[in-house]
């Protein structure tokens, strides 16, 4: 008899603050309805310019960017809502760079379905800053790193996006820019794929940035990443996004 292939999710990072929470959900449940190819391109570049955004300018920057993506065009209002109230409660850079990452991984989260149960602590077949569990396993995948090549090396139990189909499993890394995907990251994934090999369960394994699909070539080639691991785009991740 052939044993079923089983993988679950469950999360288990820490609670974000509330209003990047919100900035989560309502990311996630706007771009669960696909959009036209210049409405998500034109959003997409809020990456870029976000950059460079500072605490002490945030409310001229949010106001610059507003008026960039909202002229001449009606239907973008409730998005560009969405981001000033989001960015306006930041309280430091700090703040700025962790709601960026989170509005990258709140956008995935909308392409493959909407925020729906996506927080929740208990298994389920999609998970958000979650554990993998393997064949029912309940220790659940997790990195011991022992040693420590670069000075941001850690242990690591979670992928930021996975899902899985009953047959097939997708597992997504999130960085705003390819520089941030470190040896922690790289670690935990090449850990992740052995741990699927040994179980002979389908999969794929993504990087995703937002920013050109060339670039985060580059910084995967750095770790010796062959093609097994795939690096997702700013075009990419438009195509998820378009109807």
């Amino acid at each position: 008899m052939v044993k079923e292939k089983s993988v679950s999710f469950k999360r288990t990072d820490k609670d974000l603050p509330l209003f990047m929470m919100n900035a989560v959900k309502n990311i996630a449940d706007h771009f669960s309805t696909q959009r036209e190819r210049i409405y998500v391109k034109d959003f997409l570049e809020i990456f870029k310019r976000s950059k460079y955004w500072e605490i002490n300018s945030l409310e001229k920057d949010l106001n610059n960017w507003k008026l960039r993506f909202v002229k001449s065009h009606n239907d973008r209002d409730k998005l560009s809502k969405i981001i000033v109230d989001s960015f306006i409660q930041c309280r430091s850079k700090d703040d700025i760079d962790h709601l960026r990452g989170v509005l990258l991984e709140g956008i995935l989260i909308g392409a493959k379905g909407g925020f729906k149960t996506i927080d929740s602590r208990k298994e389920s077949v999609r998970g958000w800053g979650a554990k993998v569990y393997l064949q029912k396993e309940k220790s659940g995948v997790f990195y011991n790193c022992t040693r420590r090549l670069e000075d941001n090396c850690a242990n690591r139990s979670t992928v930021d996006y996975g899902e899985w189909d009953g047959y097939h499993g997708q597992f997504f890394e999130c960085k705003v820019s390819p520089d941030r995907i470190g040896c922690k990251e790289v670690s935990y994934m090449r850990f992740l794929k052995e741990q699927l090999m040994s179980h002979d369960i389908s999969h794929e394994i993504f990087f995703l940035c937002a920013e050109t699909k060339f670039n985060i070539e580059i910084q995967l080639e750095k770790y010796d990443l062959g093609p097994t691991f795939k690096p997702l785009g700013r075009d990419e991740i438009s195509e998820m996004l378009v109807n």
